[in-house]
Order: C-alpha cells, then sequence, then structure tokens
C-alpha cells in the first residue's frame, strides 16, 4: 500500500497554491490575507502583508495586480481587487512599526550595489538577520526609480520605517567600476533598467545567479518591474544566504506554477460585484475580502461527508491508515485509525469529484482488506452485516427457480437482498409485472455480496461471487433484471460477463401506468449514491414519478443529490454518530417529501422521521411517506416472508418455515426500537432467555422477580433482564457489546485467538 499512499499525496491538488499567490511575485497568501480582511483584523492582515513584501506602503501602491487575469471570480463578475485590500490595510492598521528581534550577529559582509527598489530590499532582509551589509549608491539618494513614480513623503518613509530597528551601511556617492573594487562574501547587483552589470549577463525574467561565485543580479536590471525589484531583492536574500552556508550556485528560480483546480460556479457562490470606487471603506474592504473563493482544491471535501466529517484531505487520510496497518515511529499502537478506516460508506464520491481522478475510496477498502489480512480489523464493525448477508444467502431466505411451467429462462429478477427485507410486496407486485411481460422470466433470491466486499473480508466475497455466478450459470446465463443499484454495480464489476437492465429503465419504457393517483404534490427525488452516474435511471425514475401526478424539485445541490444514506459501507456500527451526521445533511437538502428507488435511502429517511416513499410505493400503491421502517428483526422476517409468499403464490408450493417459531418473548415498542437500532436482533435475545433458563447463569432480583444473564450469540455478548408472564417472558433490558467474554474454564491459561 506504500505505492498507493505515495501515489494519493504526490498527486493530490489540496496543497497547491491558489492562482493568485502563484501568479504573486512575492507569493503572498491570499488566503490568509483575505481571510484576516474578512474578519476585520486589518492590522493581523497588514503584518501578514508587509512580512511578505518588506515595503507595505511602497508595494501597495505600485502592485502591478497579475493576480487579477487568473482569478476564476471572473467566471461569475469580476476578480477580487487585491490591490485595493493592500491600500485598505496599510489604511486602516493600528500598528506601523515593525517588530525588533534580538538576533545573532552573523560574520558574513554582503555588498550591494545599487540602493533602488531591489537593493533596499535584499539589504532589509539581511539587516534584519544581522549581516553586515553595505550598499554603493552612485548617486546621492536612496530609492531610485521610486523618485520617478510615487511622492518622496510616502516611498521614503516606508522605507525608514522598515529601517528602523536594523542597521546597515550606505555609501552615497560612490560609483563601484569593477568588482574587485568590493570585500565581501556576496554581491548583489542592483543597478536599475540602464545599470551596469559589470560584465555579467543579466536575466530577462528577474533575479538570476551570475556565471561568478558569489554574485547575483536581480531588479529592474533584469527587466522587471519596480514592485517585482522589491520582490527580486527578497529572493536574492534567500539564495544569496543558501549560497553563504553552502557554497554552491543555484540556477534562477523558474516562475511559481500551480495545478490547483477550481470550479468557480459552485452553487456556494454567486456573482457579487465589487465597489465602483478604488479607496475602500472598512464595511467595503470587509466585503471584498469575503468575495475570495478561497481557491484551494476541496472538489472532494465538498462531495464527501467522510472528509468533512473528519476534516482531513486524502492525503492525510492515507498517511493515517497506512500507519494504523503499519504501526510504528510516532504513530504507535494498533487502533490508530480503524474506526476511522471503518467509517468510509466506499460510495466513490471522492474519486468522482476529484480533478486527478485520485481514489481515497479505494485505498480505504484495500486498507480494510490489509487490516483483515494481518488480523488487526475490527470484526466488531462487520459481523452483524456478514451474519445478514449469511442469513440472505442462506436456506430460509435465498430461492433460484425458473418462471411457473417453464426450465429455461432469457431474463432472471434478481431484487437484492434489502428490497423484499423492507417490504415483500415490492418484489412480489415487481415480479407479477414481470411475468406479464415475459413469462420465462425466472426469480432469483439472494444477496450480491456487497457486505463482505465492504467488510475487507477477502476470501468471504470470493466465495459469495463464486456463488453467484454458478447460480447465474445454472439458470442458463439469463440477462438479470436488478432493482438494486448496489447490485448492479457489484455484477459491472465482479461479474461483467452478466448482462443488467435496471426494472425501473424497463418499467419506464414500457409506459407503466402507476397505480397511485397524486394530484400535483410535491417532491424531491433523492438518488442513492450506487446510481450516481447513471443518468438513464434517473431519467427512468422522474418520469415514472411525474406520469403518477408528482410535481418533481430538485433537492439543493442537485447535481450532487446521490450522497449516501449511511447504509453503504455498513459504517452505523462502526461510527453510528458520523452515520447520523450523514442520515441529517441528506434530509435537510429538501423540505419537501422524498421519493427514492433506494430501499435502504427510504427505510432510513422514514426512520429519521423524514417523510419518504420508495418508487414501488408509488407504482404499486404499497405504502405511505410516513410508513415506519422495519427493524433489524422484521428486515430478516420480511426476507423469509418473500420467499414462502413467492414459493405459494407463484408456484403453489409450501415454502419453508421460518426459523423464528412463536415469539416468546414480550417487548415494549419503545424496546424493540431500542435494539434494533443497537443492531441486536430479537431472535437472539430469545436464545439468551432460553439459554438462561436451560441452567445458565444468572442474577435474581428479589424485588421484581426478574432474572439477569448473558449468553455468547456469535461474536456478541449479550444480557438480558427478563422475567416469566404467563408462559411467556417480559424483556425489560437488553445490552450487549460485540466482544466475547470467554470463561476461564474455556481457556484454561492458554493464549485466546485475537479473533475472539
Amino acid at each position: 500500500m506504500l505505492k498507493e499512499k505515495l501515489h494519493i499525496q504526490q498527486e493530490c491538488l489540496e496543497t497547491e497554491p491558489p492562482f493568485c499567490t502563484a501568479a504573486c511575485p512575492f507569493g503572498l497568501d491570499v488566503l490568509d490575507f483575505t481571510a484576516k480582511i474578512a474578519q476585520g483584523n486589518f492590522t493581523a492582515a497588514y503584518r501578514a502583508f508587509r512580512d511578505k513584501v518588506n515595503f507595505p506602503d511602497i508595494v501597495s501602491r505600485l502592485c502591478g495586480a497579475p493576480c487579477r487575469p487568473v482569478c476564476p471570480r471572473t467566471e461569475l463578475d469580476e476578480a477580487v481587487r487585491l490591490p485595493a485590500l493592500e491600500r485598505a490595510v496599510v489604511a486602516f492598521t493600528d500598528r506601523r512599526a515593525p517588530n525588533k528581534y534580538n538576533v545573532p550577529k552573523k560574520k558574513q559582509r554582503i555588498a550591494i550595489i545599487g540602493a533602488g527598489p531591489c537593493g533596499l530590499s535584499c539589504a532589509l532582509r539581511f539587516a534584519s538577520n544581522n549581516y553586515d551589509v553595505t550598499i554603493f549608491e552612485k548617486e546621492g539618494r536612496i530609492g531610485g526609480r521610486l523618485w520617478e513614480l510615487l511622492p518622496r513623503e510616502i516611498f521614503l518613509r516606508d522605507i525608514e520605517r522598515s529601517f528602523a530597528n536594523v542597521r546597515y551601511e550606505l555609501k552615497a556617492h560612490v560609483e563601484i567600476k569593477s568588482l574587485f573594487e568590493i570585500d565581501a562574501d556576496a554581491v548583489l547587483i542592483a543597478t536599475g533598467r540602464e545599470g551596469d552589470s559589470f560584465g555579467m549577463r543579466p536575466g530577462t525574467a528577474g533575479f538570476a545567479p551570475s556565471e561568478a561565485p558569489g554574485v547575483f543580479l536581480g531588479g529592474m536590471l533584469c527587466g522587471t518591474d519596480p514592485a517585482g525589484a522589491i520582490a527580486d531583492g527578497m529572493k536574492a536574500f534567500t539564495f544569496i544566504e543558501r549560497y553563504l552556508k553552502t557554497a554552491v550556485m543555484r540556477k534562477a528560480p523558474k516562475a511559481a506554477k500551480t495545478k490547483a483546480r477550481i470550479d468557480p460556479t459552485r452553487s456556494d457562490r454567486a456573482p457579487c460585484f465589487p465597489p465602483a470606487h478604488e479607496d475602500l471603506s472598512r464595511e467595503d474592504a470587509v466585503s471584498e475580502a469575503k468575495r475570495c473563493l478561497r481557491c484551494v482544491c476541496d472538489a472532494c471535501k465538498l462531495r464527501c461527508d467522510f472528509m468533512r466529517y473528519y476534516k482531513k484531505t486524502p492525503p492525510r487520510i492515507a498517511e493515517d491508515i497506512y500507519c494504523t496497518i503499519h504501526p510504528g515511529g510516532l504513530f504507535g499502537g494498533d487502533t490508530f485509525a480503524k474506526r476511522m478506516t471503518g467509517s468510509c460508506n466506499l460510495c466513490g464520491a471522492c474519486k468522482d469529484a476529484c480533478p486527478r481522478g485520485l481514489d481515497p475510496c479505494g485505498f480505504i477498502r484495500n486498507g480494510r482488506q490489509a487490516l483483515q489480512r494481518a488480523k488487526k480489523w475490527s470484526w466488531a464493525y462487520h459481523d452483524f452485516w456478514i451474519s445478514d448477508m449469511r442469513h440472505a444467502m442462506g436456506a430460509h431466505a435465498r430461492e433460484r427457480k425458473f418462471a411457473p411451467g417453464r426450465s429455461a429462462c432469457a431474463f432472471v429478477f434478481f431484487p437484492g437482498c434489502q428490497l423484499g427485507a423492507s417490504n415483500p410486496e415490492y418484489v412480489l407486485e415487481s415480479y407479477s409485472w414481470l411475468l406479464e411481460k415475459n413469462p420465462d422470466t425466472a426469480l432469483w433470491l439472494s444477496c450480491c455480496g456487497a457486505p463482505a466486499f465492504w467488510a475487507g473480508r477477502e476470501d468471504e466475497s470470493r466465495v459469495a461471487l463464486e456463488s453467484l455466478h454458478g447460480d447465474w450459470m445454472a439458470l442458463g446465463k439469463p440477462a438479470v433484471i436488478t432493482a438494486c443499484p448496489t447490485c448492479t454495480k457489484m455484477f459491472a464489476q465482479w461479474i461483467p460477463s452478466m448482462k443488467t437492465f435496471s426494472l425501473l429503465s424497463m418499467m419506464a419504457d414500457a409506459g407503466f401506468r402507476p397505480r397511485r393517483a397524486a394530484t400535483g404534490e410535491a417532491c424531491a427525488i433523492f438518488a442513492p449514491c450506487a446510481a450516481r452516474n447513471d443518468d438513464s435511471l434517473r431519467r427512468a425514475v422522474r418520469a415514472l414519478a411525474k406520469n403518477a401526478g408528482y410535481a418533481i424539485e430538485e433537492p439543493s445541490q442537485a447535481k450532487d443529490a446521490s450522497g449516501c444514506c449511511s447504509w453503504g459501507g455498513h459504517i452505523s456500527i462502526a461510527n453510528p454518530d458520523f452515520a447520523n451526521f450523514q442520515i441529517g445533511r441528506r434530509i435537510a437538502r429538501s423540505p419537501l417529501p422524498y421519493i427514492a428507488y433506494c430501499s435502504n435511502c427510504r427505510d432510513i429517511f422514514a426512520g429519521a422521521g423524514k417523510p419518504c416513499l420508495h418508487i414501488l410505493d408509488v407504482l404499486f400503491d404499497l405504502g405511505e411517506a410516513d410508513r415506519m421502517a422495519p427493524g433489524q428483526s422484521d428486515r430478516r422476517r420480511n426476507r423469509e416472508r418473500l420467499k414462502t409468499l413467492a414459493l405459494r403464490g407463484f408456484w403453489g408450493e409450501g415454502g419453508s418455515d421460518s426459523p423464528h417459531g412463536d415469539d416468546a418473548l414480550i417487548l415494549s415498542d419503545a424496546l424493540r426500537a431500542r435494539i434494533s437500532n443497537d443492531h441486536i436482533l430479537e431472535e437472539d435475545v430469545r436464545e439468551v432467555v432460553l439459554f438462561c433458563e436451560r441452567g445458565g447463569r444468572t442474577v435474581l432480583f428479589p424485588e421484581t422477580g426478574e432474572k439477569c444473564g448473558f449468553h455468547m450469540i456469535g461474536n456478541l455478548t449479550l444480557w438480558v433482564r427478563y422475567a416469566s408472564e404467563n408462559g411467556r417472558f417480559r424483556v425489560t433490558g437488553v445490552y450487549g457489546h460485540r466482544m466475547r467474554i470467554v470463561p476461564e474454564e474455556m481457556w484454561n491459561g492458554r493464549k485466546v485467538d485475537p479473533d475472539l
């Protein structure tokens, strides 16, 4: 995974400088600068500006605004007017005096030829670092070309203020004829546009080292403008100091570039034109600073709830997960980022959004697999879901049959494991319609294997897919009609030879007339994350809803309205807080009732109090938008009931009996809802009670007559408090945690399997 981690860290654009910063000769951190102004903190903004430009008054008046043509804001209205903001911070700062620092004295001597913008800028940096600096100026005054560009009281006062706390030597009226006249460790030639280069070849694009050791050229001598000359002086300091420390003459720096990309038309931005006047008031400056688009590549964070919740970028996520798999160094311990690794929905939205096509989801999925192989992955995060998958693929729920009276098929209906778990009628009505259209359509009840894939359990995922492939081959390799976008996605990825069709697209193409007759009620269509890129399915669902009489209004951020409902990746056990965070964001996208075409989305939103219909509720008039979502135990019962009803209704067969039998428990609605939310099955609660009644360890509460005992159900340790009542058991408390309590006599001092 090291190669994958390095690829993400090297290719991610999140750390690329914004366009304005890359274009600025000073490299001003515009995001920080405008953020301080937007907060009304002009003094802090002034300090940040002064530290980057040396002479803030001068630069604010001479700035040529190279940032303006590259500002993405121009695609909306007008570029942010940074020169006006620079003048505003100079005007409104509460303190202009520079800070004074006690810097150790340096032994090297620096000579600067020319007291113009470049020479003075370089001298200020060296003097501030306590070098011995001498400026040679053939004229009797400092400033060079600034005398032609600005009033003397402005630039001389700015220079005097900037040098207030440092010392340098100025030798005026001294014209250097040869570099041999100078005794110094390094020399900067900054003699101006028409100045002497002393036989050196000045560049044409700013500061450049010469061919002679220790000699550098910069400023207007090298073709820059006055503001650029000040920036050249600062670059000269960096390169000269590096030369003094290493004796290496490095090449001239290349012009700064950025690979950053940004969509300026993001929905949270709107056209906002700046004030007409150039001199901004405090209020105008704050408003202008707020126009900044904050140009960092955050496309993945805008689309990905996982990154928004954890406030981490792809490089940091990759580093954290890698260190969890390979602990050591600063990051000790095996649990460093396991919960985070288990919290991603694996929906792929980040990859779709990334301009470089990076795949953090894929890295996280591979991380789960690596942790699983190393036996470091917490089975508690996914054990319930693996059990649920096994149930869907087990004898009480799985079925594969040709259509009544047929021994072959061209089509088979694969509704997936969750559609029937939500409501068996969804599957029964859909299959009846398919038989009317094509009487040889077979029925195939099973699970696509997504839970094992999401859990990183490669072996179990492989077994599930091989079983599915075998079933499909036994049916004669028919075209598969799917009702679940996740199933469609899984088959396309892992059994590409399997041709699939969407049930809803077929219904739309057939002109299906929905049974539910709406009268223009407004609703919003919610697209599941697995169908994010399936535009034809989206159009089909909208057509079906409109045919039913609904007025469709897109939710906010309609382009991205396929965020995960929290089911994908099975994160609700690993991180319930994050799951609730996602649910809240999804249901807040529109105040209107939803029509969903994923049963998991429908049930999760309904469980959170959001009115939501499944599109099949509309098509077959099966339920209302406020219908309660089935609990975890109900989902398994529904899956079993679906098989029984299908066998009886279509083939006239008795069907298998449910393993649950008569319910021996009495539970309040509140307790039933709580244990479902905790992913505890009622049949497991009953098993604990029966185990305790058969002689398991219990505690008696004499005042109520209740008993409390525990039992291990697979990897779940479950405590139940109950009392006998008329031959049944009234349960008053259930508590479970996903660990195994091993009695001493079971291990007798031996090392216990870490998977326990």
